[in-house]
């Protein structure tokens, strides 16, 4: 809002809100037309991600750029999970969840499934990370017992690059034997 004088009155004009809208739009163009191997850079790593959504686990940590090494990952249905330690039910994993549509996207940029291709490899994700609680079940019959998973649901294809070394390989991830 900007101050203006009419006649000698001081009014308020407001500035047009689809002008605000045009500038947001605009540096989220920007931020996501930088490769993502040029933000890993400035990413923080997926174990700091855990610990930071750990000590404020109501609240979602703001979408931001994770290096992480592909561990572990697996499969419910049609949706993928890339995550960041060998056990997926670690305290200390960062568990990035690829919907359908994402998955299929990625399938085509990488030329296979994301979940065979990235197991084994360094990737940079961006998003927001949450707790999520997950119910433990025996036979389908809840048991009362949960634990908290460190998620993120990656939005986009787009939101997901590997990293290369300077020769254009993949880097490997630094984790020791896979669980495949």
């Amino acid at each position: 809002m900007r101050l203006s004088f009419y006649r000698g009155k001081l009014q308020a004009v407001s500035l047009a809100p689809e002008f605000f809208m045009f500038v947001r739009v605009v540096c989220l163009a920007a931020m996501l037309a930088v490769s993502g191997a040029a933000l890993a850079d400035g990413a923080i790593s997926a174990l700091e991600a855990v610990r930071q959504s750990i000590e404020r686990p109501h609240t979602p940590l703001e979408a931001q750029w994770i290096e992480m090494d592909v561990c572990g990952a697996g499969e419910d249905g049609a949706h993928g999970f890339l995550n960041s330690v060998r056990d997926y039910r670690s305290r200390d994993s960062l568990n990035v969840e690829l919907l359908p549509t994402v998955r299929a996207r990625l399938e085509q940029r990488l030329g296979g499934d994301p979940i065979a291709v990235l197991r084994g490899q360094r990737i940079a994700v961006f998003g927001p990370v949450r707790q999520v609680q997950i119910n433990l079940y025996d036979g389908g019959v809840p048991r009362g017992r949960y634990y908290f998973q460190t998620q993120m649901r990656l939005a986009s294809a787009s939101h997901l690059e590997p990293l290369v070394s300077d020769t254009g390989e993949p880097l490997p991830a630094r984790c020791g034997t896979l669980i495949v």
